[in-house]
């Protein structure tokens, strides 16, 4: 487990925590009511204690039981951000801030598992990677059940959603927050959606599909303008929602209509008008466009598919997979992914079209999805910034390349940073019940949906 000396004050339903140079002791409820008062305060703090902010670029965040810690990928420096019971956490696009789900009770998948935790009673907290007291951003409301929260492209608004509990995400509504508005004083629900939505890059507009099929695009709290019809609400024989992307580095959005026979039409509508078909997919079950926008990446039951946006139809590279939870991570730079499912991890590099299993994990079965209820966008990537490694949790029984992993110590699973093109053996860097590593961010659009 990391060690370093901490300091650390209860906080309602969390316990924050701060590293010794950075001692933030504020009052909650200020926090909640003059968010800009805590901001001046903790910024003051900082400059007061010489250490400055934090770039934050290559910092990693995982959870380890209750507590989130920040660690330094050679494994120095760890420090607790917060405590309590955390289910998720991601970084924002400039790395500078995090949000993290605290639930009522405890509840999480296998530390191995690629499944999310469902949509349960808690609230959503932001917090910087310099310390002090993490923001509430959610309001004060009993009987209501959310899902993780994920970043637009610029990092200036967040999306999630809510519900009743025991309704189910099929009857939420889904919010638009600002990072820096305390118990939602600033949210503004969707009020049109039946699908997942998608925030525009700048997070001045939000794309939502209603009851009818017609894809919408409008400010968050407002009934949007027609851009399409006909989007199906899931996909052809699943029970999968049809979610709408937005084509990074483009004014366009890719929906998915009916194909011929029980095939998915993929429709890309610019915000002019412009329309034109991509393709028809047999069994698709998700797609993702690559970071710069000019690849889609498509699963189907059979597996995996790219397809090069200026060609629709023509295929780039294609590979089985037989995890129907398996989860794909484009590289920065797009030029690979990592694919993690239920029994290890797979680098795949397209332009040599080449696809290694990088770990295993011996007699592990595939993720049971028979009681998934909800999907939302992976929200954070384990890739670092620049591409070259990324990190993982694995048992010590795990298989790297055909060796044995260091052991994890005395903890059931262990943090890993790997570099898949050196050859060399993976690191440990922390050993402990550690789950939820996250690196960098990833735009929603080029992510696929984790169940929950």
């Amino acid at each position: 487990m990391p060690q370093q000396p901490l300091s650390s004050y209860n906080s309602g339903a969390m316990t924050v925590s701060t590293d010794v140079t950075y001692r933030c002791q504020l009052n909650r409820t200020r926090a909640f009511t003059a968010s800009a008062v805590l901001l001046l305060i903790c910024l003051g703090a900082t400059l007061l204690s010489g250490c400055g902010l934090q770039s934050g670029s290559d910092t990693i965040a995982f959870l380890q039981g209750k507590t989130l810690w920040a660690i330094n990928p050679d494994g120095s420096s760890p420090r607790k951000l917060a405590q309590g019971n955390i289910v998720s956490v991601a970084w924002s696009p400039d790395h500078h801030q995090y949000i993290i789900r605290v639930a009522q009770r405890m509840t999480t998948p296998p530390p191995l598992s690629p499944l999310g935790v469902p949509d349960a009673p808690g609230d959503l907290y932001v917090g910087s990677v310099s310390g002090g007291t993490p923001i509430q951003i959610t309001p004060n409301l009993a009987g209501l059940s959310r899902s993780d929260a994920w970043w637009n492209a610029s990092g200036n608004r967040l999306l999630y959603r809510e519900s009743f509990t025991g309704a189910g995400p099929a009857a939420a509504t889904y919010i638009v927050a600002q990072a820096d508005q305390p118990v939602g004083i600033a949210r503004k629900p969707i009020p049109v959606n039946f699908g997942i939505p998608v925030l525009s890059p700048d997070g001045s507009q939000v794309a939502t599909t209603d009851s009818a099929g017609d894809v919408q695009v409008g400010e968050p709290n407002a009934i949007g303008k027609i851009v399409a019809t006909g989007a199906v609400l899931t996909l052809p024989g699943t029970n999968r929602p049809a979610r709408l992307l937005w084509q990074p580095h483009h004014d366009a959005l890719l929906y998915i209509a009916s194909g011929a026979d029980v095939s998915s039409s993929l429709e890309l509508v610019s915000l002019s008008g412009a329309k034109r078909t991509l393709g028809q997919v047999s069994g698709l079950l998700d797609l993702a466009f690559s970071p710069d926008g000019s690849r889609l990446l498509l699963r189907t039951k059979q597996g995996f598919t790219i397809w090069s946006v200026a060609h629709p139809g023509q295929v780039v590279f294609s590979w089985d997979e037989a995890d129907p939870a398996a989860l794909p991570w484009w590289s920065p730079a797009g030029g690979r992914i990592l694919v993690q499912d239920s029994v290890g991890w797979r680098l795949v590099d397209i332009a040599a079209q080449r696809v290694t299993t990088l770990i295993t994990f011996p007699g592990a079965p595939l993720a049971d999805i028979s009681s998934v209820s909800g999907w939302h966008p992976a929200a954070g990537s384990p890739w670092n910034v620049t591409g070259d490694r990324f990190i993982f949790v694995a048992q010590s029984r795990a298989v790297w390349q055909g060796k044995a992993l260091s052991a994890s110590g005395n903890g059931t699973t262990g943090l890993y940073i790997a570099d898949p093109s050196s050859g060399d053996a993976p690191h440990l860097i922390a050993s402990g019940d550690d789950r939820a590593p996250t690196w960098s961010y990833l735009d929603p659009s080029t992510t696929f949906l984790v169940m929950a």
